[in-house]
């Protein structure tokens, strides 16, 4: 579904990603791990279109994208949920989730993505007319995830969705990214709770210094010794 082959990107003259090369096949959890500062954030923002590769190639669905806008990515299906979740703190709920829907035009089939949002995700309901700023880190995150859901995504790309939510708030995160793979997306999650990210995941790999180091089934990365030193506290 997605092959990226010997990507190179990065800020100015700062080269971040050094030569990545990844794949993922349709219906798979695939998971990103590594420190930060390893290239994670970049290559999503260079998947998404945000960035501009200096060298490699990007391909979706058979078809090379890396010099679409992303717009147009979107339009296909490729949607990132971004780090920090980015949520417009002026504007109300309903009207975040609507931002979503900015690539399409099928009016009647929005309204329904709506309600199915709602439906799946009730305490967005209860706040649809109240600023996006008055929610909670958690609640920002599903708001993020269902804002991403408005874009109808084959691909979704999650970057970091646990960040700064509790254990609890965490779990619930998971048990939606869970939900959304069972519904039939493809999703691709960068993530630094490795332990976590793992054991949902079918397939993982390792970033350090903008560079793939590691590649395995996600069982096979749990009980690598070096990876559980690294990563998952030894």
């Amino acid at each position: 579904m997605l092959k990226i082959l010997n990507l190179k990107a990065g800020y100015g003259s700062i080269q971040v990603l050094r030569g990545v090369s990844l794949e993922i096949e349709q219906g798979e959890i695939v998971t990103l791990i590594g420190a930060n500062g390893a290239g994670k954030s970049t290559l999503m923002k260079t998947l998404c279109g945000i960035l501009s590769p200096s060298a490699g190639t990007i391909e979706y669905q058979g078809a090379r994208i890396d010099r679409k806008s992303p717009t147009a990515r979107v339009k296909q299906g490729l949607v990132l949920v971004p780090e920090g979740r980015c949520i417009l703190q002026r504007m109300t709920v309903y009207e975040n989730l609507l931002m979503g829907a900015y690539a399409r035009s099928d009016q009647s089939a929005i309204k329904t993505d709506l309600e199915n949002v709602f439906s799946h995700y009730p305490v967005l309901a209860a706040r649809k007319d109240l600023s996006a700023n008055v929610l909670s880190g958690g609640e920002q995150q599903m708001l993020a995830i269902g804002r991403a859901l408005l874009s109808r995504p084959r691909l979704l790309m999650l970057d970091e969705p646990s960040l700064g939510l509790s254990p609890l708030l965490v779990r619930d995160i998971f048990s939606i990214i869970t939900d959304l793979h069972q519904s039939g997306i493809t999703i691709f999650l960068v993530e630094q709770n490795a332990q976590k990210a793992l054991q949902l995941a079918d397939r993982g790999y390792v970033m350090e210094t903008g560079m793939i180091v590691m590649s395995d089934t996600a069982q096979n990365l749990l009980g690598s010794k070096e990876l559980r030193e690294a990563y998952l506290g030894g």
